[in-house]
């Protein structure tokens, strides 16, 4: 619509049309803040649609294609993730992106289902098993749907643990990984009734972590040429005592 200020616009009558056969599939006024909102249904996608959104209101009129995009996305995937229309997804998180053998991964899943809600929590099962073999001291405590699987760089499951999520549809694992395990990618997956529902994955590498904190200040924010550059160098190590006595050098380019 013709606007040369930012002002909504209410009692606007907006529509979405099939641009294909120009069925009206939804239709509205925009409110006293120039809103409308429109809840599209499965079946609005049926035998692909092509949208077409028209505004008009008095002797003025507009429309949108939907489909048209300015970029160009030839070549990219745009996909995304699918529009969940029924059972659960699935978003997790851990604490840190790469680790060392030997060390706890701690681990966060976030289950929501449709329209952004909670499931149901369920019973609590526990459950590890390393390179394909179970480990005795493994605790069965009662069936859980909830099942959450750590597959190491060689492709086999290390890991099982079936939890459930708390009342924010939330669960917390922390994963212990072997002094021996093998380097490389590993993969979580989160499958609710036997169907995987999210994945995420971390990094295990063998390295030396950052054992003190360096900042270096200057006594001015520009020099000229022959100016004396002053700075103030500071280093605390990570744990333990002060960094006293290290050797420190500077070089400019």
């Amino acid at each position: 619509m013709m606007q040369t200020h930012l002002d909504p616009i209410p009692q606007a009558a907006v529509q979405l049309m099939n641009q294909r056969n120009k069925e009206i599939l939804y239709a509205g006024e925009t409110d006293a803040a120039g809103f409308v909102k429109f809840t599209i249904t499965p079946d609005g996608f049926n035998n692909n649609p092509q949208f077409l959104l028209t505004v008009s209101k008095d002797d003025d009129f507009s429309l949108l294609k939907l489909q048209r995009n300015q970029i160009s996305t030839h070549g990219f995937d745009i996909s995304g993730i699918p529009y969940l229309t029924d059972g659960y997804e699935a978003f997790l998180y851990t604490d840190r992106g790469v680790y060392r053998p030997g060390e706890t991964v701690n681990f966060v899943g976030i289950v929501r289902g449709k329209n952004n809600e909670t499931p149901p929590s369920s019973p609590l099962q526990i459950e590890v098993t390393v390179a394909r073999s179970r480990l005795p001291e493994a605790a069965r405590l009662s069936s859980s749907p909830l099942q959450i699987e750590v597959t190491d760089p060689n492709y086999a499951i290390s890991q099982i643990f079936e939890e459930k999520t708390d009342a924010d549809g939330a669960c917390e694992v922390q994963i212990p990984l072997p002094a021996h395990a093998p380097t490389g990618k590993y993969i979580i997956s989160m499958k609710l009734d036997n169907k995987q529902i999210g994945a995420g994955s971390f990094q295990v590498e063998e390295f030396m972590p950052d054992r003190m904190k360096v900042s270096v200040e200057a006594d001015k924010d520009s020099y000229k040429l022959g100016d004396e550059v002053n700075l103030e160098v500071n280093v605390a190590n990570l744990f333990g005592a002060a960094a006293v006595g290290r050797k420190v050098k500077a070089y400019y380019y």
